[in-house]
């Protein structure tokens, strides 16, 4: 049975420690609380990527959750041994097209579906603040959210159906899992494609989730929950001039404009998360 959650999110909230130990391998019945994320490319993360990253670390190791950080120097067949080689394929591939950086999304697409099937947790992009800890139960074995402002298990593109994979929450060696991460599933994805979210992204993610939702208990959360604004919408937290009643920082985008980010952001203080769809993604 699929679930729509509109849960209100509580003010305070106590949980078991979890320890590095309990974090291994398991077949846990339920979510366990770690929270992993990846950062690919730089030795060290932005610092607009880091505030986010910051966010998540102290608001869920004050909630007793474990925090776990991925990057280049855990990417081996021990950590990963369902999805090294064709991490490796697509390492080589980037290389030869002269242009890594660009195929860092499809290995951190890769990374969170093995380490999400190996440990369970969740798993949140560096572009995701967090402003409330997640309230979870122990019916939910598998969690989403999705961008668009739909029932989740509706939204769509010209390129079809998809679920947005900047958070997943899962216990471990999920069905779901397990299915996406098969050498007959993986050995068939066309990783010179340069429509990645096609491949090992959302449109993936969505695949599988609409041929299992009959079939597993699916939460999908409330898009408001996860991505309070959509990639179309300008964010609540940017401004044009400095605040002088919120703390700010002075960042300058692309085009080379300086521009004034709320952070903390209070603009969205019912959500789970805010995921910062202007920050860029999980990588150099």
């Amino acid at each position: 049975m699929n679930k729509k959650s509109n849960r209100k999110i509580p003010a305070n909230r106590s949980s078991s420690r979890k320890s590095r130990k309990s974090s291994r391998k398991n077949t846990s019945k339920i979510i366990p609380k770690i929270v992993h994320q990846i950062w690919l490319g730089s030795s060290t993360p932005f610092k607009l990527h880091q505030m986010y990253m910051d966010t998540c670390q102290k608001l869920y190791k004050d909630n007793n959750w474990e925090y776990l950080i991925w990057t280049d120097k855990d990417i081996n067949r021990r950590n990963f041994p369902k999805t090294y080689d064709y991490i490796k394929e697509v390492i080589a591939i980037g290389k030869e097209m002269g242009s890594l950086n660009k195929k860092y999304a499809q290995i951190a697409d890769l990374m969170r579906l093995e380490i999400l099937y190996n440990y369970g947790g969740m798993y949140l992009d560096t572009t995701v603040e967090c402003v409330n800890p997640i309230l979870l139960d122990n019916n939910d074995k598998f969690v989403v959210s999705n961008e668009c402002k739909l029932n989740g298990f509706k939204c769509k593109s010209e390129d079809g159906l998809y679920v947005s994979n900047s958070f997943i929450a899962t216990i471990p060696k999920h069905p779901i899992l397990r299915s996406m991460l098969s050498k007959r599933v993986l050995s068939k994805l066309d990783y010179f494609s340069p429509k990645v979210n096609l491949e090992t992204g959302p449109y993936f993610l969505g695949k599988f989730i609409h041929k299992f939702k009959n079939k597993y208990h699916i939460t999908m959360l409330h898009y408001s929950l996860v991505y309070p604004h959509s990639p179309q919408e300008k964010c609540k937290c940017i401004h044009s001039r400095k605040l002088k009643l919120k703390p700010t920082v002075m960042l300058t985008n692309k085009e080379g404009k300086k521009i004034f980010l709320e952070y903390p952001c209070k603009s969205y203080r019912d959500s789970y998360f805010i995921k910062h769809f202007e920050a860029g993604g999980t990588w150099l």
